[in-house]
């Protein structure tokens, strides 16, 4: 079992809340995926939803690229498309350059440190925090800056 879920010493990746951590390089991704090959006039809500379901995601980093899945969703229900009805083509063409960023977002890697390696707890710490919001959606994030290092931590 040890061996399946990629935790024995030997290996450099641990799978750890769905995400890979490579034990090496001290940096969190996200399995690959690619999305279904979908045809033009096969592209119905029960495919979207399915497709967007399979992104993991607990930590929220890829959350720009969700949130969209979930306003197209939203815009489907509105629509009252039904589950098996091939969308219109102007959503087709959403959920094709949407499919495409949810796997080419997938490839990102983010360093887990949070403090340079320099020091364990430098003297000067800021915290910086943004907000934004539409009448869609909303988001935060904040970031550790190491101003003395030129060095920031999401």
């Amino acid at each position: 079992m040890a061996a399946k879920e990629n935790l024995l010493d030997d290996h450099p990746e641990a799978k750890v809340l769905g995400v890979l951590w490579n034990l090496t390089t001290d940096m969190i991704t996200y399995p690959p995926r690619s999305a279904a090959s979908i045809t033009p006039n096969l592209i119905t809500k029960r495919e979207v939803l399915q497709e967007s379901s399979k992104v993991y995601d607990p930590i929220r980093f890829l959350g720009p690229v969700t949130v969209r899945a979930k306003i197209l969703m939203q815009e489907l229900w509105r629509q009252g498309i039904a589950w098996d009805e091939p969308l219109p083509p102007d959503l087709q063409m959403k959920w094709k350059e949407l499919a495409t960023e949810l796997e080419m977002i997938m490839s990102i890697a983010i360093p887990r440190q949070y403090f340079p390696l320099s020091s364990v707890w430098p003297n000067d710490v800021e915290l910086h925090v943004f907000v934004d919001a539409s009448t869609k959606a909303y988001g935060t994030v904040a970031y550790l800056n190491f101003p003395q290092e030129s060095h920031s931590s999401l």
